[in-house]
Order: C-alpha cells, then structure tokens, then sequence
C-alpha cells in the first residue's frame, strides 16, 4: 500500500526532517528553483544601477542618443532575463511541491 509507505515518511514532532523526507525526491527542482530566485535577485539589482547612471548623465548633461538607447537596451535586457528567470523558478519549484 502506498498509503503506509506515506505514514513511514512522517516523523511525530520532527516536522522539518519529515517534509526533508517527502521532498527529497524532488531535491534538483527545488535547487534549481532557489538558484534562479538568487539569480532573478541579483538580475533584479541591475535596473536601479543603470537608471541612477541614466539620471547621473542626465543631470551632467552628458547624455548622447546612442548611449540612452544603449541604456535602454540594457534595462530591455535586464526585464526579459528577470521574467524568464521569474517562469522557471516558479514552475519548477511549484512543479516540485505538487
């Protein structure tokens, strides 16, 4: 029975080893998971950076065209890397809690 099998996993007043014990099939998907969240925070940081320089040109008045599309490319970059990094982590970490 598979039932039993279940009942075996759960250890009384150990909650944190008894969900170690049920999740430990799905080791890989949740690694990868927190590696992309780590990942999606560090991508994350990179916008804040471009606009203060942005904003530090503008005030300068240094700014050319080239550069504030160069910019922008960069903040582009920065958006679809963070939402493809955002899709996977969340499917495979909630792909592994299912």
């Amino acid at each position: 029975m598979s039932g039993d099998s279940t009942f075996r996993k759960a250890i009384p007043g150990r909650p944190f080893l008894s969900f170690f014990n049920y999740a430990r099939p799905y080791w890989r998907r949740f690694l990868a998971g927190s590696a992309l969240s780590v990942v999606f925070m560090f991508v994350g940081l990179i916008m804040p950076v471009v606009l203060r320089a942005v904003v530090n040109r503008l005030e300068a008045g240094t700014i050319t065209h080239p550069l504030l599309w160069e910019y922008f490319a960069v903040l582009l970059g920065t958006a679809i890397v963070t939402g493809i990094a955002r899709y996977w982590q969340r499917t495979w970490m909630i792909g592994a809690s299912r």
